[in-house]
């Protein structure tokens, strides 16, 4: 695929997070995706390094579980023929506590998230 095509796949993905649409999700992710999220592997219950569709789904019970996302923006995005680099924007509040946070990040969707890769 292209790095237009690439970046295309993303944005379906997100804009499928962002209206609770799992099966769309799934059905853009290649099936032996690798998720990692190095970022509180002690602490956070969807952090470490997830495989497959059925690990995918148990990250977004977690998330479901802990995580109010007020907003999740995707900022910008940098491709090529392999990966995809997207800027994101969101503010969540924490179920457990009702904290309130913000932050920027970026992610990563390289060759074990993209189909055909």
């Amino acid at each position: 695929m292209s790095a237009q095509d690439n970046i295309q796949t993303v944005k379906d993905i997100y804009a499928a997070f962002n209206r609770g649409d799992r099966s769309a999700m799934t059905a853009a992710l290649a099936e032996n995706v690798e998720l990692q999220s190095e970022a509180g592997a002690n602490e956070i219950p969807w952090a470490g390094v997830h495989h497959g569709h059925s690990e995918f789904m148990a990250i977004l019970d977690q998330l479901a579980e802990h995580v109010q996302f007020d907003s999740f923006e995707q900022l910008d995005y940098l491709a090529s023929e392999n990966q995809v680099a997207v800027v994101n924007r969101m503010e969540w509040t924490l179920k457990k506590t009702v904290r309130r946070s913000a932050s920027h990040n970026s992610y990563n969707c390289g060759p074990s998230t993209l189909p055909g890769k």
